[in-house]
């Protein structure tokens, strides 16, 4: 059986209108912003092909959990729109999911970038 590419592009469409909703988040915002800025060092740093990939990975896994936790959050507010602490709860979970893997991007991050930093630093040179 042939795939339904028409289908495909469908859910692509579908899958571009919550990219375009998720815009509206601030905290989304903020991550693409700080996301631009450490592609931006990587670039200007040269890291290595593997490096890349991790911090390539660690952006798309902090946005793509973002998008989660919005989702859940929207679900929790549709489904109980008085407040429950029980829903409290729920979001607070997967606002901390969000949180700890930032963390552990942060902490690759430092990882990846600090000798980077360092070098250029002991360098004195402004690039």
């Amino acid at each position: 059986m042939w795939p339904d590419f028409l289908k495909f592009k469908k859910s692509l469409g579908y899958a571009w209108k919550g990219c375009q909703c998720m815009w509206k988040e601030n905290n989304f915002r903020i991550q693409s912003c700080v996301a631009v800025l450490v592609l931006i060092q990587a670039l200007v740093f040269n890291i290595t092909a593997v490096e890349m990939m991790l911090v390539i990975l660690c952006i798309g896994m902090v946005l793509s959990m973002e998008m989660v936790n919005t989702a859940l959050e929207r679900l929790c507010d549709y489904v109980q729109p008085n407040y429950d602490p029980r829903i409290g709860q729920i979001k607070d979970l997967s606002a901390g999911a969000v949180l700890l893997i930032s963390t552990f991007s942060a902490l690759l991050g430092l990882c990846i970038f600090v000798p980077y930093w360092s070098a250029w630093w002991q360098s004195g040179t402004l690039w």
